[in-house]
């Protein structure tokens, strides 16, 4: 296998930390069309790392940490620029961010003590997609959509808290192999 295609996956998710700077220059310049661009790119390699990786059947121990961390720094990130430039409610980006590092804590535990490289379930994809889909409405000022929005997210938050919890305390409790 060629060394392009073992690594692309993980070249992409690399790519989004990158892709967040010319996000927010955008952002910060009011320019919607660059924003939109970088937006979607952002989504679109989201998208592709883990199909790539899955199809090719390239799924490294590097990957499964930078895919979610990208998506982790790149949420924090765009959050706190809509937090300046839009409004996004900073309590919500302080939520988000407590949920995200205990999660990376809980992971860099579990790696440590039990050699477990924990991965995102269902539930982690979907609170990401509630949490991107709120942002996405404070990015186009969708004003009608806000508060349901934010109602949702919060309760997916805490969902999402909870369950990554459960999980955790489980994999901790679990015998080691």
């Amino acid at each position: 296998m060629s060394w392009f295609r073992w690594n692309l996956p993980n070249l992409l998710s690399g790519l989004r930390l990158i892709l967040i700077i010319p996000f927010v220059m955008a952002l910060k310049q009011n320019d919607h069309l660059l924003v939109i661009l970088v937006a979607a790119t952002i989504v679109l390699t989201d998208f592709l790392d883990g199909q790539l990786a899955r199809a090719w059947h390239v799924i490294s121990e590097t990957g499964k940490i930078l895919d979610p961390l990208s998506d982790k720094v790149c949420t924090a990130l765009a959050a706190l620029s809509l937090v300046y430039y839009r409004g996004f409610p900073l309590w919500l980006l302080v939520l988000i961010a407590v949920r995200d590092f205990a999660i990376l804590v809980a992971g860099v535990i579990l790696m440590k003590y039990r050699h477990i490289v924990p991965v995102s379930d269902m539930v982690g994809r979907v609170t990401m997609t509630v949490v991107s889909t709120c942002l996405l409405i404070y990015l186009f000022s969708l004003d009608l959509f806000k508060l349901p929005m934010i109602i949702i997210t919060v309760i997916v938050i805490v969902i999402s808290a909870i369950s990554y919890g459960h999980n955790f305390y489980t994999l901790m409790r679990r015998k080691p192999v």
